[in-house]
């Protein structure tokens, strides 16, 4: 098969490196935006210029990358941008029990710092703040450009695990990363990991997108907003243990070894199989149909990605980058920058410019005004609403508005055992995108989002009631999310690492908690004493 895409092959190591992946990232300097693309080479870090338009691209500077001894002799692995902090980078390390934060210096030299994992010798699996996390075997990173970092992380010999690493915003960049572990198990034999942000993937909203992964033969897809203890992978072309190399429709198609994987903006996979002698590249289109495009280099290939320029960029294991001219589109969601405009004349005053957030608020406060379908009940409080605004932004509603219900034509539903002050909130959150509610209504909004299946929201509420966390309300909030099922779990994840750091405050200022906690839910309970049996930083972390 003749490789009538490649465009070039950069080298970028020598000393028999390999180059691990290219990853890019824009950056504000002087208030001009400023591509720049590195790739990756064992402990090296390469510039490569041009990638921003197609044309010549060429490797640029270098930087020695100087780690701690703690952090072991690995090399790095999987480096992500992450477009809400300022231009960070993040890597894993080889060892796989840490997270590092890449900063250059204006010399030739760069550093790494730490920001999940211990740097002790304790490794294992435990969720929560950035010093108290634990890691035992990180294999692929991979990131929502949104604040979240997703990793495998090898459970048993059989299993693996995604973990969720939340970034902390770009106005607190010294506040904790915090690590959940999301209730879904891949196999040990997951060759490759990609975000998918796309409307094909579930993407454009908060917390949307879904997560690609592929074992040696086959291609899955989980999406995020739906991720609970039941959901089962949904595959999208191959089929597991059956080899080949045949193209066609998801089950039809065969793949011989899948050693890498990405997404474009318009939701297709690009997919690299190798079969004990050449790399190929195969697309994987939003249909489910596979296409072989072409012969990428003789030998093992991995970590692909879309440049901003269109062409796709993949690592060999010679230290050679190759360059494929797809044309593609680039992931809005892994490295957009806002458009360079001249210098216009000011405007004349006028009157604040039309959005759909705010015409909509406008319609939800005119009511009733002969335009609302639908009335919901609340607490005796009645609120006139819109059939089609509640189904588009609601998955409970577009149920419940649905033919599988017998009574979804009905003029007036209630909703029972709801707060009507919550539910006003809420009903601003569906038709505006924002909420305001009260410090003292925030439980109740979490409960009312959770069972409305407004995912945003509920993490809104959740992450504020973390905020307002203390020795005296930490287990009554443990017990209630706890209650409240597999939207609440980064909650709990979060309640039950500030307990652990505040067990003796919990002790001195509200005991008759513990034993209500005892009472309620042994199991949490031996849960919560076992970490404290297990060494911990003695760093007191703000939560929130």
């Amino acid at each position: 098969m003749p490789s009538t895409f490649l465009r070039a092959s950069l080298s970028l190591a020598s000393n028999q490196e390999s180059s691990s992946l290219v990853t890019t990232r824009f950056l504000d300097r002087d208030a001009q935006v400023v591509l720049q693309t590195i790739a990756i080479c064992g402990r090296r870090i390469t510039f490569v210029s041009g990638t921003h338009q197609r044309g010549k691209m060429e490797s640029g500077r270098d930087i020695e990358l100087v780690l701690a001894d703690e952090l072991g002799p690995g090399d790095l692995r999987s480096p992500v941008w992450d477009a809400t902090n300022g231009g960070a980078v993040y890597s894993l390390i080889e060892d796989g029990r840490f997270v590092v934060r890449l900063a250059a210096s204006a010399g030739d030299e760069g550093f790494a710092t730490v920001i999940s994992g211990s740097v002790g010798d304790e490794e294992g699996q435990r969720d929560g703040p950035a010093g108290f996390a634990r890691f035992r075997s990180l294999r692929h990173m991979v990131g929502d450009g949104a604040g979240a970092l997703y990793v495998t992380h090898l459970e048993t010999q059989h299993t693996m695990v995604i973990r969720k690493l939340k970034l902390p915003p770009a106005s607190e960049p010294s506040g904790d990363v915090w690590t959940t572990t999301l209730p879904l198990q891949l196999p040990a034999r997951t060759y490759a990991l990609a975000f998918d942000g796309s409307r094909a993937g579930g993407g454009g909203h908060i917390g949307g997108g879904s997560l690609i992964f592929a074992t040696a033969t086959a291609i899955y897809r989980v999406p995020l907003d739906r991720c609970d203890a039941d959901t089962a992978p949904v595959l999208l072309a191959g089929v597991e243990g059956m080899f080949g190399e045949v193209d066609g429709a998801i089950v039809d198609s065969r793949f011989y070894s899948i050693n890498g994987l990405t997404v474009d903006g318009d939701g297709n996979v690009y997919v690299l199989d190798f079969d004990q002698t050449v790399t190929c590249l195969r697309r994987v289109g939003v249909d489910g149909s596979v296409t072989t495009l072409a012969e990428v280099a003789v030998g093992d290939c991995w970590r692909p990605i879309v440049l901003p320029n269109g062409n796709l960029a993949v690592c060999g294991d010679d230290g050679v980058m190759h360059v494929l001219d797809l044309d593609l589109t680039p992931p809005h969601w892994q490295a957009t920058a806002p458009p360079v405009c001249s210098p216009v004349a000011k405007p004349a005053p006028g009157p604040p410019p039309r959005t759909l957030p705010a015409d909509l608020g406008a319609l939800l406060d005119r009511q009733p005004d002969g335009t609302a379908d639908v009335t919901i009940v609340v607490s005796g409080r009645t609120f006139h609403a819109h059939r089609g605004v509640l189904s588009a932004r609601s998955d409970y509603f577009r149920q419940l508005f649905g033919s599988d219900f017998a009574d979804g034509a009905a003029a007036q539903h209630t909703l029972e055992d709801a707060d009507a002050a919550a539910f006003d909130a809420t009903l601003h959150y569906i038709y505006q995108g924002t909420a305001e509610f009260a410090p003292a209504q925030t439980q109740a909004v979490a409960d009312l989002a959770g069972r409305l299946l407004l995912p945003e929201l509920c993490r809104l509420a959740s992450e504020q009631l973390a905020a307002g966390v203390s020795a005296g309300s930490v287990v009554g909030l443990l017990l209630w999310a706890d209650a409240r099922g597999p939207a609440f779990l980064e909650l709990i994840s979060r309640l039950k690492g500030w307990y652990v750091q505040h067990h003796e405050e919990v002790v001195d200022e509200a005991p008759e908690s513990i034993r209500r906690l005892a009472a309620a839910n042994p199991t949490m309970m031996v849960e919560l004493m076992m970490q404290l049996g297990s060494p911990r930083p003695t760093k007191r972390t703000r939560l929130g």
